[in-house]
């Protein structure tokens, strides 16, 4: 495994952070990332699981959004500032988050390193 996604990983769990992985898209691309996680992880997923958005057949989106809401962005990892968004979600489960991490290739890595869907 990368140094650089150890020391992302190891940042995101700690230092008493809260963070939320989520996966979105539509039916059939969510299926495909079911099976990709379950191989990495030995996990199934299925629709209802926490941190699971399906999204309409209709709904203006082609791929695939993995993000990950993170509480507290102090000292971020420099080398991945770029992947990192202000939060623009207001509902009430997202307010606790100061910022996003989006990148479905870094963070299908990081599922890898340990961290799952859902709240951690």
């Amino acid at each position: 495994m990368n140094q650089a996604i150890t020391k992302l990983a190891t940042y995101l769990i700690s230092h008493n952070r809260s963070i939320r992985l989520e996966a979105e898209g539509k039916r059939g691309r969510l299926q495909r990332f079911f099976e990709d996680y379950s191989k990495i992880t030995g996990e199934r997923l299925d629709f209802d699981t926490d941190g699971i958005v399906l999204l309409q057949d209709d709904a203006d989106k082609w791929g695939l959004e993995l993000r990950i809401y993170i509480s507290d962005i102090t000292n971020f990892p420099q080398e991945y500032t770029t992947y990192l968004t202000g939060n623009t979600r207001f509902e009430e489960k997202y307010r606790a988050y100061a910022a996003r991490l989006n990148n479905n290739r870094l963070i299908m890595q990081l599922i890898g390193t340990g961290l799952r869907i859902g709240d951690s």
